[in-house]
Parts: C-alpha cells; sequence; structure tokens
C-alpha cells in the first residue's frame, strides 16, 4: 500500500458547518494550554482527547465524510484540532507516524487569507470545508498573520 507522497493535494469538500458551530462555542481559553505569553494571551494546545468537551462524538460526520474522498479503504486512527493564533505560528518541523499511516489530511474549520500552510518551502492557503491530505513527513510550518484564528481538524488514516 502506498503513502500519500505529495506534499498537500485537494481532495474534497466536506460539510463542515456544525463541527464549526460546535468548536467556535468552545472559548478558547477552555482549551489546553501551551503557555501563556508574556503578554498574557492565551496559546492554545492540540487537543486529541476524545472527552474533550465531546470532541469523538462531534468530528465523527466530517471523518466519515472524509473516509469517501480517499483513494481506498483507511481507517482513521487519530483525530487533532489544532489552533493557530492570529500572530502565532509553529515552527518548521517533520512528523514522525507509525509505519502504517498512509498520511494525514487536514480540514480547514476557521481560517483566513494570511495563514499559510508551508509544505517543503510551497506555500498554501487551505481552504474551510475542503480536505487536504498533506504529507507531514516533509518539513511543514504555519504562520498566521490575520486577524482571526486558524482552526484545523487533523486525521490521520492507516491501512
Amino acid at each position: 500500500m502506498m503513502r500519500f507522497g505529495g506534499t498537500v493535494q485537494p481532495i474534497g469538500v466536506v460539510d463542515v458547518s456544525a463541527l464549526v458551530a460546535w468548536v467556535t462555542a468552545i472559548p478558547f481559553e477552555d482549551w489546553p494550554q501551551q503557555s501563556r505569553l508574556e503578554d498574557g494571551q492565551i496559546r492554545p494546545a492540540m487537543v486529541n482527547s476524545p472527552a474533550w468537551h465531546g470532541f469523538e462524538r462531534e468530528t465523527y460526520s466530517v471523518v466519515y465524510a472524509v473516509r469517501w474522498l480517499l483513494p481506498t479503504y483507511l481507517e482513521s486512527t487519530l483525530r487533532m484540532l489544532s489552533v493557530v493564533m492570529p500572530g502565532h505560528s509553529i515552527p518548521p518541523h517533520v512528523d514522525q507516524q507509525p509505519p502504517r499511516c498512509w498520511g494525514r489530511v487536514h480540514v480547514p474549520l476557521t481560517s483566513n487569507d494570511a495563514s499559510v500552510f508551508t509544505v517543503d518551502g510551497e506555500a498554501h492557503v487551505l481552504d474551510v470545508g475542503h480536505a487536504y491530505a498533506v504529507n507531514t513527513r516533509r518539513e511543514h510550518s504555519v504562520s498566521n498573520a490575520g486577524e482571526t484564528p486558524r482552526i484545523h481538524l487533523m486525521i490521520d488514516w492507516e491501512w
């Protein structure tokens, strides 16, 4: 079975309206925090706990819809929410994934035109409600120079 070998590839449109309504109703202060910045600004951490505000239940329909966009039958193994606040970034890094991992799918829930996802030096602006296969085994980073938070649902898929 081949892994996703590209950098960023759109794979389809997904209805995220219910998930966006749910996640944007949760105050950022309720998210786990990486740390408070010197100016007191919050810096929410990634969420992957199935019980957090009903995360597993609330993400089910989007995960199910993405599954039908994939090129072959794969199982979702990990769901995560990532938020990058305005003016924040995630430095370049490479993710380690299990050998059976096909790849990761990003589904933007909130974003803006100044939120840039860079993979192998190539910048991408990802649209809300679209699913993208992303090769996180390649160096990637995020910067949000916009005025609104950037929230992505990320799903790892294995065969």
